[in-house]
C-alpha cells in the first residue's frame, strides 16, 4: 500500500473511530495530538465515569490481523508514556484505549469495531 494510501486509510478509520465513541456517548476533545514521545489519534471522555482517554486507532481493508500483531512492546510502552504525559499535562488520569477497525470488502458493509484497554499494569 502507498504510503498516501495509508494515510488516507488512517484518516478514514479514525473518523469511523470517532463516530464509534460518539454513539457510545463519548467526547471527542481532540485529534492528532503530537509530542516528542508519539502522536495520540483521539483524546476523549466516557460520557458516563468522565474517565479520560488517549486512543491508538488502526485499520485494515482486508484480511485483518489480530490486535495483538498490531501492537509491539515498543508501541504499548509508546502510548502508556503518552497517557503519562496526557496526565501530567491536565492533571486528570488518561487510560489508553485500543480501536481496531475492520472494512469489509463489499458494497454497503459496515466497519466492525474490536476496542481494548492498554493497562499500566500489563
Amino acid at each position: 500500500m502507498l504510503s498516501t494510501e495509508r494515510v488516507s486509510l488512517g484518516r478514514l478509520c479514525e473518523k469511523l473511530a470517532e463516530a464509534y465513541l460518539r454513539k457510545k456517548d463519548w467526547i471527542v476533545l481532540q485529534r492528532n495530538v503530537r509530542f516528542r514521545a508519539g502522536e495520540i489519534d483521539l483524546i476523549a471522555r466516557e460520557g458516563r465515569s468522565g474517565q479520560n482517554w488517549i486512543v491508538e486507532v488502526r485499520g485494515r481493508r482486508e484480511n485483518p490481523r489480530k490486535a495483538a500483531h498490531w501492537l509491539s512492546h515498543r508501541k504499548v510502552f509508546r502510548l502508556r508514556k503518552l497517557a503519562e504525559i496526557m496526565s501530567q499535562k491536565t492533571g486528570r488520569l488518561h487510560r489508553v484505549l485500543f480501536i481496531q477497525v475492520e472494512l469489509k470488502a463489499g458494497k454497503g458493509a459496515d466497519p466492525q469495531f474490536k476496542e481494548f484497554e492498554i493497562r499500566a499494569d500489563e
